[in-house]
């Protein structure tokens, strides 16, 4: 749970174009002589305007914080000063602790000196040295604001910590002058310049964010954008361990001396959004590269509108797109939507959408209209290193972060009266289940809709709706079924289901097939494809709607009789042939 606490922090701490650090609180003890700390006092901070520099810097000057610490520790323990010596320690604990958890560790560093600060202030105004505490507070003014865009990723709290770094410099640079120090003067002062200089470019910013937040065209993508920072209810989520439920729930089916990766199925997830409430992951190579791939479908009102948010971020240009990312904390760097064939699968398969988002992975989108079962699913990849967080603004960015939320009971009542409908009623239920308004309905009126289209359902959701029960076709993934409808089919005539196997070139083909499916079960045409079960199917499956369904005939008891009643005769006409 630690590890998941540090990665949401990661994930929702905003990572600050100026560098900011207190080398003054890193320095503080007795460990460095004053030539040396005023030498580094000056260069550190023009070092630190070049990120790379900037990010050794903060590890070296960690490292030096903790080492200051411990030597202030030492003295107090020698001195006899248990209570300083408590407080060092902490202190030392604190710079390991920022360290270890890089990149928070900058965020963390600076919430303690603006604690620090504030304490120092104070100090400063008790003893009367107000030329110090107003120093200490613009010091301490800076970091809080600093901390507040970190936390917020507000451009403003950038601008006005910006603004009092500059402030403290041209501050500085007078004393310098006073004590006659004025190399230290001459880069205090321009630093200043440097520090004035940013907060122009952040003032252009912020006219320039707010022109285009304005803009009606942008603010869907600004939605989705500040959607995908928005993270919290993941914290405690089923799936904050993607990896290790991966690899926990993970199928592996065997046929005939060969295993096949059935991926692992989670169930109860994407409310109205995803079709059966069901999600699949894998980890799997791409290019060479580990990557986790996640699955799942959509259904047909919202499909519909996922091809208006692709059409309208189609008509944006990759320069708007990278602002708008940019000025929304966005951990994506760009983004952009392209029509292609299907990967490394038959042109009978259909196209796709293929949305790169560069710095959190793709989304592809089926593209073919006319293949149903295909045009609605979602196959989205991210590195394998990245974490649920990750995967949430990746979705987000795409409007499909629905998808990771737990349904609720209404949720599922709701699969389970379509399901019913569609059992009884497939070419009333059909259109219906692909209609808005099955999605938004109360339950109560759902089933008075159901009811008013067909009036015989008011019965059949009596007798049925609460024998409705899960069942798993593979380890995770869950479909319908309804207890003691068989047993009426029964009653009713109904005596077993029969299947052909075709395709098969010779008896030695043919044993294997049939062996297949003893071992595995009957899969779809989708499914074989999939994953991996090299067995051809029909091409129409795909275009007649059909390719994730399996078939059969009903053997019924007249059928039987009338077998019976005319095997004899046929017999009977061999004999005489």
């Amino acid at each position: 749970m630690i590890i998941n606490y540090v990665n949401f922090l990661k994930h929702v701490i905003y990572d600050p174009e100026t560098y900011h650090r207190r080398y003054d609180l890193d320095l503080e003890g007795n460990l460095t002589k004053e030539n040396i700390k005023r030498i580094a006092l000056v260069v550190f901070p023009f070092l630190a305007l070049y990120r790379p520099i900037g990010s050794m810097l903060s590890l070296g000057m960690g490292g030096c914080r903790g080492i200051s610490h411990l030597q202030l520790a030492l003295h107090a323990k020698k001195e006899g000063s248990w209570g300083r010596f408590s407080e060092e320690i902490g202190e030392v604990a604190l710079a390991v602790f920022t360290l270890a958890s890089s990149p928070i560790g900058l965020a963390v560093t600076t919430a303690i000196d603006t604690g620090k600060g504030t304490v120092h202030t104070a100090q400063f105004c008790w003893r009367g040295e107000y030329s110090k505490a107003n120093e200490e507070a613009l010091q301490t003014l800076a970091s809080g604001f600093y901390l507040v865009f970190m936390a917020t990723g507000t451009l403003e709290a950038l601008l006005i910590s910006t603004l009092i770094q500059a402030a403290i410099c041209i501050a500085q640079a007078k004393g310098e002058i006073k004590a006659g120090r004025y190399l230290e003067a001459a880069a205090k002062l321009t630093m200043a310049g440097i520090r004035l200089h940013q907060a122009n470019q952040y003032r252009h910013l912020i006219e320039q964010r707010n022109l285009l937040f304005a803009v009606k065209r942008y603010q869907a993508l600004v939605r989705q954008a500040m959607k995908g920072r928005a993270v919290r209810h993941l914290v405690h989520h089923a799936l904050t361990d993607l990896n290790g439920q991966i690899d926990d729930k993970r199928v592996l089916l065997s046929d005939q001396g060969k295993e096949y990766d059935f991926r692992a199925h989670f169930h109860a997830f994407g409310k109205g959004l995803v079709k059966g409430a069901n999600l699949s992951f894998r980890n799997t190579l791409v290019d060479g590269k580990e990557v986790i791939e996640c699955e799942f479908k959509v259904n047909h009102a919202f499909r519909d509108k996922l091809q208006k948010m692709l059409d309208e971020l189609k008509k944006l240009s990759n320069k708007e797109i990278k602002e708008i990312l940019r000025f929304s904390g966005s951990h994506a760097e760009t983004l952009s939507v392209n029509s292609k064939s299907r990967s490394h699968k038959p042109k009978s398969q259909g196209n796709i959408y293929k949305i790169d988002v560069k710095g959190l992975g793709t989304v592809s989108i089926g593209n073919s209209p006319n293949m149903p079962n295909l045009y609605d699913k979602v196959i989205i990849q991210m590195d394998s290193n990245k974490t649920l967080y990750d995967l949430h603004e990746l979705m987000a960015l795409t409007n499909l972060d629905t998808a990771l939320y737990s349904s609720s009971k209404e949720d599922l009542d709701r699969l389970k009266i379509g399901h019913l409908f569609r059992i009884f009623f497939p070419r009333e239920a059909t259109p219906f289940e692909r209609s808005e308004a099955f999605f938004t309905l109360s339950i109560q009126d759902l089933k008075a809709a159901i009811i008013k289209k067909a009036p015989k359902m008011e019965e059949l959701f009596a007798t049925h709706l609460e024998k409705i029960k899960e069942s798993e076709i593979l380890p995770g993934k869950i479909r319908y079924q309804i207890e003691g409808l068989a047993d009426k089919v029964h009653e009713l005539g109904g005596r077993a289901l029969t299947a052909a196997v075709t395709g098969a070139r010779d008896d030695q083909d043919l044993y294997k097939r049939v062996a297949s499916l003893l071992s595995m079960g009957m899969l779809s045409q989708e499914m074989r494809d999939h994953y991996g079960v090299t067995v051809p199917g029909l091409v129409d499956n795909y275009l007649m709607g059909g390719s994730d369904s399996v078939y059969a005939q009903m053997i019924t008891e007249n059928l039987l009789k009338k077998v019976t009643t005319q095997l004899p005769l046929l017999r009977e006409e061999d004999r005489a042939r």
